[in-house]
């Protein structure tokens, strides 16, 4: 679950400016023009399920996500691949004191609600926001992960 809120009282304003200036960054334009402030309430569910694995050194996941709130409602399907030396996290059954693995996901997502383009539920006519049928609704979306672990006993 996701709590928080949107808008000038998230102070997310400040936190901008400052990883800006530390990294000697341009200071972003635009914060007048932010969103009013609301609430963010979000459910949110993963899964994922160990559809194959040949041996220990590889598996394939099929993933899904669901997020239901006001900041986003939207499904999301997908599936990952992973190789090299590691635990499963279905299994307790290897242990390793060294692992290391490459991962690549892969995601369709159905978008009903994104809150940071379309604004909150409640449709202020004083604030901008791009209308729904203006939106990608279908987007994909793509990962790759590389990964190494030491366990020191």
């Amino acid at each position: 679950m996701d709590l928080g809120i949107r808008g000038k009282y998230s102070f997310a304003q400040y936190a901008q400016y400052y990883y800006h200036k530390i990294g000697n960054i341009l200071l972003p334009q635009g914060w007048q023009y932010q969103k009013s402030d609301y609430s963010v309430i979000n459910y949110n569910v993963a899964i994922k399920k160990q559809i194959y694995s040949p041996n220990e050194y590889m598996a394939l996941n099929a993933l899904s996500e669901a997020r239901l709130g006001t900041m986003f409602t939207d499904f999301s399907l997908g599936a990952s691949a992973k190789v090299g030396l590691f635990k499963s996290v279905f299994s307790n059954d290897i242990a390793y004191d060294f692992q290391i693995s490459a991962e690549a996901s892969a995601f369709v997502k159905f978008v009903a609600h994104n809150g940071t383009i379309q604004g909150d539920l409640k449709n202020n006519p004083n604030v901008y926001e791009i209308k729904s049928p203006y939106i990608e609704h279908i987007v994909g979306s793509y990962s790759a992960l590389a990964k190494a672990r030491y366990k020191k006993n």
